[in-house]
């Protein structure tokens, strides 16, 4: 039985994985056993499995269309690694800041394998952002890229607490830095590593503060490798090729790169800005047939798109908000009729998925929760929820991540005594016990005495024609909501009337906007992109005391 299986039976991915590790174990010369599963590291695992098939192509470069073996990025990263050990990082940390390139794919790859704490940060971060982020994690080395060189260059210049070197990935100083060091795959072993010392580390989304750097282990991430291809059944290439648009600080970045590598499938990925343009050029050209959009990005890529820009596309999984029925119908209407629309729902603190959508099931729901978790929904009277009743998500589990850099207080807060996660976000159950999220609890607020989420009135705001996006927020007055439009044509008035009109007619009357609406060119956004709901508030009060967010 797989070793990270907590309830119920393994799926076939978790079967496969199984295999793969058995024979990762016996060319180790290692007896297989689910306790010997256990102990092999991510960095193992991968070298084995790129090994095994060296010509498989290994990812495809969007903006330049080249194709990478398997055997083409060892040759990158086994020299990397190599140097690396030579200058004694093994256990030491070390930054990435750069774009979605085959050198930033190598050198995270080489950072696994020589045993390097990777911290992946985003490569349109500014230089406040970066100096924050070199005197948290205080790395060895900072790698960087074309595009973030100069900002790098800056904040390290600037940051005169913090002692680092600077690589560049595209100029030749990288090909200098490993000239001396062996491109050989055959020779190189992975040092070993106790089983749970960090690995990598990854911002989180400061949605209502600064980011913090949450800690994972090798092992984890094995654990969590089969989570996506939970409902598939077809191995050891679940689907051929996977395309991400995702920079390296999100973890789905780097769930994509390490369970590709196991389950043979082709990653895209491109250097090029995630514009509607670039993408529709990438999904024409590569052939992707898996991929993930974030509703509000999906909806403008429908608006532009042809059904030839689908057409090779088997699954669309939607992350990061719920989608709504305009957005899954657009999606339909220029997909394949076979193509699955699929929820998921993730958390940086298990660096995994923790539900998946099944194919079939009805919309809005995000499917049951992967057996690699315990879970349970707790009510606000600490009362379990029954059958379609509310309640805030607990999960327990080995992936977990064990806290937070140079923070050993913040994870404890969200952790009960008895060691469950509070993930803070309330769902639903059916009586197949699949999820069905309802709301994020830490965001949602009171008026009259009564609960409001933002998140449910941001989506009744979003069915409004010309509006483009939105955020929403306690005042004094009321909900309150900040508002980007697609087009100022004058006509604010009959948009802020239509606003007004869906919110009565779909919602309860304390969930009126009260405090008001203002049109704004921009929303505050955190380093990974998502809203940051606390500037947000602070936005939206400001509008309120000038007078411009009016009712």
């Amino acid at each position: 039985m797989s070793h990270a299986v907590v309830r119920g039976e393994p799926t076939l991915a978790q079967k496969h994985l199984d295999v793969v590790l058995d024979a990762c174990l016996r060319a180790r010369g290692v007896q297989p056993s689910r306790e010997a599963r256990a102990r092999v590291s991510i960095a193992q695992l991968m070298l084995h499995c790129m090994r095994e098939k060296p010509d498989f192509v290994f990812m495809i470069n969007g903006a330049t269309k080249k194709h990478i073996t398997n055997r083409a990025m060892l040759e990158l990263s086994i020299p990397l690694a190599r140097k690396l050990l030579a200058q004694g990082l093994k256990g030491k940390t070390m930054m990435l800041v750069a774009r979605d390139h085959e050198r930033t794919v190598a050198l995270y790859v080489a950072m696994l394998l020589a045993g390097v704490v990777t911290y992946l940060t985003d490569p349109g971060c500014t230089k406040f952002e970066l100096q924050y982020y070199l005197r948290l994690v205080e790395p060895s080395l900072v790698c960087c890229d074309e595009a973030t060189q100069e900002t790098v260059a800056d904040a390290v210049a600037d940051t005169a607490d913090v002692n680092t070197d600077v690589l560049h990935l595209d100029t030749n100083e990288f090909m200098e830095y490993i000239k001396e060091y062996s491109d050989d795959i055959d020779s190189f072993t992975v040092p070993d590593a106790e089983m749970y010392s960090p690995v990598l580390m990854l911002p989180t989304s400061g949605s209502t503060g600064m980011p913090k750097a949450a800690l994972y282990n090798g092992q984890a991430l094995v654990s969590t490798l089969p989570v996506q291809w939970m409902h598939y059944k077809r191995f050891p290439t679940p689907t051929e090729r996977a395309m991400i648009l995702t920079t390296p600080q999100w973890g789905t970045f780097t769930i994509m790169l390490t369970t590709c590598v196991v389950y043979n499938i082709t990653l895209v990925m491109s250097p090029k800005e995630a514009t509607v343009e670039n993408v529709l050029d990438m999904m024409l050209t590569c052939k992707p047939t898996w991929t993930f959009f974030g509703p509000p990005f999906a909806k403008k890529l429908t608006k532009v798109a042809t059904p030839e820009h689908f057409s090779s596309l088997e699954t669309v999984l939607t992350l990061g908000s719920q989608v709504t029925p305009d957005i899954l119908a657009a999606l339909k209407e220029k997909m394949r009729p076979d193509t699955n629309v699929l929820d998921g729902y993730g958390m940086t603190e298990v660096h995994s998925f923790v539900t998946i959508m099944e194919p079939g099931a009805e919309p809005g729901c995000n499917g049951k929760c992967a057996n690699i978790f315990d879970f349970k929904l707790v009510k606000d009277d600490n009362e379990l929820a029954g059958t379609d009743e509310e309640g805030e998500l607990y999960i327990k589990g080995s992936t977990i991540i064990k806290g937070y850099h140079k923070n050993d207080t913040e994870l404890a807060a969200s952790m009960t005594a008895d060691g469950w996660l509070r993930t803070g976000d309330e769902f639903r159950q059916d009586r197949e016990r699949r999820l069905y999220y309802r709301r994020r609890i830490k965001f949602c607020f009171k008026y009259d005495n009564q609960l409001v989420s933002p998140e449910e009135l941001e989506k009744v705001i979003g069915q409004v024609e010309n509006v483009a996006e939105c955020v929403v927020s306690d005042s004094e007055r009321g909900p309150a909501a900040a508002v980007v439009l697609r087009a100022r044509t004058g006509s604010d008035g009959a948009v802020r009337q239509a606003i007004h009109h869906v919110v009565a007619s779909t919602l309860s009357d304390h969930k009126r906007l009260r405090g008001g609406i203002a049109f704004v060119d921009v929303l505050p956004r955190t380093h990974t992109g998502k809203l940051h709901r606390k500037n947000a508030k602070e936005l939206i009060h400001s509008l309120i005391k000038d007078g411009v967010c009016c009712y």
